[in-house]
């Protein structure tokens, strides 16, 4: 428990750390080019240290997206099973109704009622309605 704490805590300050260097960086930017004397090596050197600071983020985002995605993927197998098998049962009709509002449940039966609905759909004269 504690050695995983302080990993956390490692982990929070780094990103707060990068959070900060980049902003403190974007600041003395934005002050460097609107300054009368303009300044190009400064300039230059604070766009390296941003751009430095914004792919540092980017590998630790990098890393901590593999992490998270190793670990639920070791541990949860099933888990992912099961949110597939949820995705694929929302993803299928269990009953339709037709224009007359009669309800259908067989699987037979729902693809005729969308073809039909479709078929009138695009055999209809534009401005008419079915």
């Amino acid at each position: 428990g504690g050695c995983r704490r302080e990993i956390i805590a490692w982990t929070r300050e780094q990103y707060n750390n990068s959070q900060k260097l980049i902003e403190e960086n974007r600041k003395l930017l934005e002050k460097a080019m609107v300054s009368p004397n303009t300044n190009e090596s400064l300039i230059s050197e604070i766009n390296t240290r941003l751009v430095q600071a914004y792919k540092k983020e980017e590998e630790f985002w990098k890393q901590r997206s593999r992490q998270l995605w190793l670990s639920l993927g070791e541990k949860n197998t099933s888990y992912f099973h099961s949110v597939t098998r949820s995705r694929k049962a929302a993803n299928k009709f269990s009953v339709i109704e037709d224009n007359n509002g009669k309800s259908f449940h067989e699987e037979d039966q729902i693809t005729r009622v969308i073809r039909e609905y479709f078929s009138n759909l695009f055999n209809s004269q534009p401005g008419e309605r079915r």
